[in-house]
């Protein structure tokens, strides 16, 4: 066990919320069990045009542990992020999007598991999927449970799913000073900017522990607005994500990983070829364009071996961009 014992005053939770009207109230009402016990709060309103700031601003009277930021201009999910987290002044702080909701246990089970061991970097969980009445839980794709571990052995070989490919990262929480130290940000994209932060999470990190958690509900019936749901060009945020892990991976001497680095890619690319639907045309287009683009940055004998093990519908997709 550690020696030093970490309570919820040692937590920060941080929001980041963009037009989260809709949601946000039910959100932070569940995060009251938790800052009444210690924990603190910071929200970033990324420029909201609805009623957030008045939702948040009600929050704040009758919960005094919690700081809010206002950016001026609408700066995106990533940089807000990194915002909020310059701003933790506890030992770990914990994301959590603006439109799910914890249980009043989630987040005193995430802090224990910090106390298994000494130094753990950061605690990841199972979450649970939420689609009207119907719950499913997803488990971390790791079978080592309460126990720390090196976080580079949970990645995996690129045929089988490692904690690289369960990139909710809001189902764990970070240590302030392990972010700091490895200068670790979230990209400043506007999706997908937590596929860095997932990466370089395993990569880095010396212990990891996963503790047998789902106490956080993730709101799979989104609106219009969601940025899962949009269909404009932040949708292909995700090719500069994956460029981004890509080109550490490689420059940081993490060549062994590289396979999965273009699987996951390509099973990414595919994956938006094919709900084409929900695009607006000429992002459509566009798609097309920069999945081209980005194939043609990669190492091209790496390219041909990933697309000789998918799958005969996903290989035709790549090789039609091709």
């Amino acid at each position: 066990m550690s020696k030093s014992r970490y309570q919820l005053h040692d937590l920060t939770i941080v929001i980041t919320a963009k037009n989260a009207e809709k949601t946000i109230a039910f959100t932070l009402s569940s995060l009251v069990p938790t800052l009444e016990r210690g924990a603190s709060c910071i929200i970033v309103n990324d420029c909201s045009e609805d009623k957030t700031a008045e939702v948040i601003r009600q929050f704040e009277k009758t919960n005094k542990q919690t700081v809010t930021v206002t950016n001026s201009a609408s700066l995106g999910a990533g940089i807000s992020r990194n915002i909020a987290i310059e701003k933790v002044e506890t030992a770990i702080f914990a994301p959590l999007d603006a439109d799910d909701w914890v249980s009043n246990s989630f987040y005193n089970a995430l802090i224990a598991g910090f106390n298994f061991q000494d130094s753990i970097d950061f605690v990841r969980c199972h979450y649970t999927e939420c689609r009207g009445s119907y719950r499913k839980i997803v488990r971390a794709p790791f079978a080592v449970t309460h126990r720390p571990f090196p976080p580079q052995l949970a990645i995996k070989s690129v045929n089988e799913l490692g904690m690289v490919d369960h990139p909710q990262m809001w189902a764990g929480a970070y240590s302030v000073d392990f972010f700091k130290k490895n200068n670790i940000y979230y990209d400043e994209l506007a999706t997908a900017e937590d596929r860095i932060v997932n990466w370089k999470t395993q990569l880095l990190a010396k212990k990891m522990c996963i503790v047998e958690e789902a106490g956080i509900f993730y709101r799979r019936e989104h609106s219009p607005e969601a940025l899962t749901e949009i269909g404009d060009l932040r949708q292909l945020d995700f090719l500069e994500a994956m460029l981004n892990i890509i080109n550490f991976v490689t420059q940081n001497k993490y060549s062994e990983h590289l396979p999965k680095a273009i699987r996951q890619s390509l099973a990414l690319i595919c994956h938006h070829i094919s709900k084409k639907d929900r695009l607006n045309k000429d992002v459509v287009s566009e798609l097309r364009k920069r999945s081209r683009i980005f194939l043609r940055k990669l190492p091209q004998s790496q390219l041909s071996y990933a697309i000789q093990m998918i799958e005969p519908e996903r290989k035709k997709i790549i090789k039609e961009l091709l």
